[in-house]
């Protein structure tokens, strides 16, 4: 598991969410994710995914959520864990790909350097 290109948004609030025709892109105070495989909520016993009654809903009552843990299993999945203790994931399993790529990161470090990382 590889925590290490989310340590910058741990700790930080989900900002904002942006609805795109068939992805959608998550905001840290900055940072963005954007998820072009199934991003899943999951808060409770409730999974709800892309499509679903009340995804959008769940997505959205993430916003202003502090994110507590993140990182990446690789050829699994991308999780955020925040303090209200739910959890989004973003598949990176091979068959769930709908493009090239499941999801990008990009981030600015505290030197200005702009990094895009991609699954």
């Amino acid at each position: 598991m590889d925590e290490q290109p989310f340590e910058v948004i741990i700790g930080s609030q989900l900002d904002s969410v942006k609805f795109f025709q068939d992805y959608v892109q998550l905001y840290f105070d900055g940072p963005c994710l954007s998820a072009f495989t199934s991003a899943e909520v999951k808060e409770r016993n409730i999974h709800l995914r892309w499509g679903m009654d009340a995804y959008r809903d769940a997505l959205c009552g993430r916003i202003a959520k502090i994110v507590v843990k993140a990182g990446v299993v690789e050829g699994v999945e991308i999780f955020l864990e925040f303090s209200d203790h739910s959890r989004i994931t973003i598949s990176l399993r091979r068959e769930d790909y709908v493009r090239e790529e499941a999801a990008n990161f990009v981030y600015e470090d505290d030197n200005g350097r702009l990094y895009t990382l991609v699954w």
